[in-house]
């Protein structure tokens, strides 16, 4: 595509340097007749001409200079590796995400186990889980911050290559259309204006006829290769286009899985306050029996000193009273003693 950009861009010069020359050629002689083609046919015909100056072709075009910039469109294979790339990279974010979320879960199910051995209290239990669970909330938002900013920077940088090559190929596609429009219209290319100059309607003697008749032809392939181009560059926008319409989809899903995790965040915040609550409510109670028991304990307790008291009372009472028993027994034995040698005696005179 430069090359012939190149070819029309020397002939408007070409033809601007003749036609300028030409108009000082008609000022010094005004009955200048003759006709004087410009090199390869270039010049293009203007709008309105002046009948005075019918004489000289190369008055009759001016064109504003062509854009010079490369438009050659974007390869596909670009286009390939970047969507390869942004694959390849959303995979190694899923699998990230998948081990960072089964790394949690291992975390929160060793919190748990500790529980149920008694490793930790409840407190800590509740702020290791708050903790793991601001730590997941802060690193999801961070790859969400982080994806976000890839996908605006990506799709500013898509957008304003896509405008400016956009630019380039509607810029270049008015000028060869005009130049089409002008060369086909019957401007340039007249019977009478031929015939009035010498030309005939046959081959020969066509002159620079033939040369603008090829010059068209030319023109019009290169606009046929330029629309191709466009068409070549709109297929890339559309893939491009594809490839921003996936990101803002995985972009949904991981917002969709963020909004999940936030409340699946909050639902373990409020089964966790639930289970507090449950096992405050049982401390408490547990805390209450354990003060009754203690109270009927001490109650008891003070009943039973009472009674051992009362009894060891009694037992030294009976203890005194078995002393005064065993007194007067020993008394009553000796008085009785005393008694029967006092008998015995007496029995004995009777007889």
């Amino acid at each position: 595509m430069e090359e012939p950009h190149e070819e029309v861009m020397e002939c408007v010069v070409q033809s601007r340097s003749q036609t300028s020359t030409g108009e000082q050629e008609d000022r010094k002689d005004p009955s200048n007749g003759t006709v004087t083609a410009t090199p390869h046919g270039c010049s293009t015909p203007m709008s309105k001409v002046d009948p005075s100056e019918m004489s000289d072709l190369t008055k009759t075009f001016t064109r504003r200079p062509a854009i010079h910039k490369d438009i050659s469109p974007i390869a596909d294979n670009s286009i390939t590796s970047e969507n390869a790339t942004s694959k390849s990279s959303v995979r190694a974010n899923r699998q990230k995400t998948i081990t960072m979320d089964s790394t949690g879960l291992h975390e929160a199910r060793r919190l748990f186990a500790d529980v149920r051995q008694s490793v930790i209290s409840l407190d800590d239990l509740e702020t290791k889980i708050v903790e793991l669970m601001q730590t997941k909330d802060m690193e999801n938002k961070a790859r969400l911050a982080k994806v976000i900013d890839q996908n605006k920077h990506h799709e500013k940088r898509e957008s304003t290559t896509n405008e400016a090559n956009l630019m380039v190929y509607r810029a270049l596609t008015s000028e060869y259309q005009m130049m089409l429009e002008e060369l086909t219209s019957g401007a340039y290319i007249h019977v009478e204006r031929l015939a009035e100059h010498g030309y005939t309607k046959g081959g020969s003697g066509c002159g620079d006829a033939c040369k603008v008749a090829t010059e068209r032809d030319t023109i019009k392939a290169e606009l046929d290769s330029l629309h191709e181009d466009y068409s070549k560059l709109y297929e890339s926008y559309r893939k491009l286009r594809k490839v921003a319409e996936g990101q803002k989809t995985e972009y949904s899903a991981l917002h969709e899985k963020f909004v999940e995790k936030v409340e699946e965040n909050k639902r373990i915040q409020g089964k966790m306050s639930r289970l507090r609550e449950d096992a405050q409510n049982k401390l408490d109670q547990a805390s209450k029996d354990m003060a009754d028991c203690l109270r009927e304990r001490d109650e008891s307790l003070l009943g039973l000193k009472l009674k051992v008291r009362q009894l060891e009372m009694e037992l030294k009472s009976n203890e005194r009273e078995l002393e005064i028993k065993k007194n007067e027994a020993a008394e009553l034995r000796d008085i009785c003693n005393q008694l029967m040698r006092q008998v015995e005696p007496g029995s004995d005179v009777e007889q």
